[in-house]
C-alpha cells in the first residue's frame, strides 16, 4: 500500500548497487551483480502484490534500463589485468607475499621464491604462463565486449579458463574464476 515508498526504496537499493559501477575491480562488479540480484525478485514480489500507475511503472522500467553497464565488467576485467600483469612484473615479491598470508614477507621466503621464480624461469613455464594469463584475459575482455545475447552465450561457451599445466601458477591463482 506504500508505492510511492517502495519505488523510492527500489530507487535508492539501485544506486546503492550502481555506485560501484565504476570502479576498476572485478570485485566491485561482482559486488554490483549481487545487488542487482537480491534487488530484482523482490521487484518482482512487489509489482505482484500491488497495483502500480502507468507512471510508477515509467519509473521502474527506467530504473531496470539503467541496470545494464557492460563497461562496469570491462573495467573490472581490465583492472584485473593490469593487477595480474604486475605480479608478473615482480614475481618474487608477489609469491613470497603469497606465502606469508599478506604480511611483510621473510628473508627465507623470498628465497624459496627467488629459488622457486627462476626455476619457472629457466624452464620457460614462467614466459608461457604470462603469455596464457595475458592471452586468458584478452579473451575475457573480448566476450565481455559483445553486445548482450552474444556476450552471454559466448561467455557460457568458452566456459572457466583453466591453466594448462600445474606450473603455470601466477595464472591459477590470478585468473578470475567467471565460469562461476
Amino acid at each position: 500500500g506504500q508505492n510511492e515508498q517502495t519505488l523510492q526504496d527500489f530507487a535508492a537499493a539501485a544506486r546503492v548497487a550502481d555506485s560501484l559501477s565504476e570502479e576498476p575491480l572485478l570485485i566491485s562488479h561482482m559486488v554490483r551483480m549481487a545487488c542487482w540480484n537480491l534487488l530484482v525478485p523482490r521487484l518482482e514480489r512487489a509489482m505482484s502484490l500491488t497495483t502500480l500507475s502507468e507512471g510508477q511503472l515509467a519509473q521502474l522500467q527506467r530504473l531496470l534500463q539503467g541496470a545494464e553497464k557492460p563497461q562496469g565488467l570491462i573495467r573490472g576485467l581490465a583492472g584485473e589485468q593490469a593487477a595480474g600483469f604486475s605480479a608478473f612484473l615482480d614475481p618474487v615479491h608477489t609469491w613470497s607475499f603469497a606465502l606469508q598470508n599478506n604480511s611483510t614477507p621473510k628473508l627465507g621466503d623470498r628465497v624459496r621464491a627467488q629459488e622457486l621464480i627462476t626455476a619457472l624461469k629457466v624452464s620457460g613455464f614462467f614466459a608461457k604462463d604470462r603469455a596464457f594469463y595475458l592471452d586468458a584475459m584478452a579473451t575475457n575482455l573480448a566476450v565481455a565486449e559483445l553486445p548482450f545475447p552474444e556476450r552471454v552465450k559466448t561467455g557460457q561457451l568458452s566456459g572457466s579458463v583453466m591453466p594448462p599445466s600445474r606450473y603455470y601458477i601466477f595464472s591459477g591463482l590470478l585468473l578470475p574464476a567467471l565460469g562461476k
